[in-house]
């Protein structure tokens, strides 16, 4: 690796919490500084945690763990891919409308997911019927 590569830093600590609150949207925490340097205080920790931030990168700059993550992650849904992949179309669909629900519209799981099933199985009786329905 190269040597410039592994001391990447993205700006300063004022300026990686910036970018996060904008990439978030949400509020900066309250801040305590010592000798200009950022102090980890109760309130910056539960804003840590709440925001699921990664600390490595928010205090000295590193993405290693960060890319860590994403490589895991990553892998997960190539694997989530290769599954959904063997669905009829209106399946993946379906899986799809079902994590919007979920994800984008705070729809809990246990309530969208009776519905997904009771779908897919009428899909699966008659998917013309159903298909109609869909579209009406």
């Amino acid at each position: 690796m190269k040597e410039s590569h592994r001391h990447y830093e993205f700006g300063t600590f004022d300026e990686r919490l910036e970018h996060l609150c904008l990439l978030l949207e949400v509020d900066p925490p309250e801040m305590v500084y010592e000798d200009g340097e950022p102090i980890l205080t109760e309130p910056l920790l539960k804003w840590v945690t709440a925001n699921a931030i990664d600390s490595n990168w928010l205090f000295g700059g590193s993405p290693c763990v960060m890319l860590r993550e994403w490589t895991k992650s990553r892998q997960q849904t190539r694997e989530v891919m290769k599954i959904t992949k063997q669905f009829e179309p209106e399946v993946q669909t379906g899986m799809l409308a079902l994590l919007r629900a979920v994800v984008v519209h705070d729809v809990p799981l246990e309530e969208a997911w009776p519905l997904f099933c009771q779908v897919m199985e009428e899909f699966r009786q008659d998917p013309v019927e159903t298909q109609e329905a869909v579209n009406a």
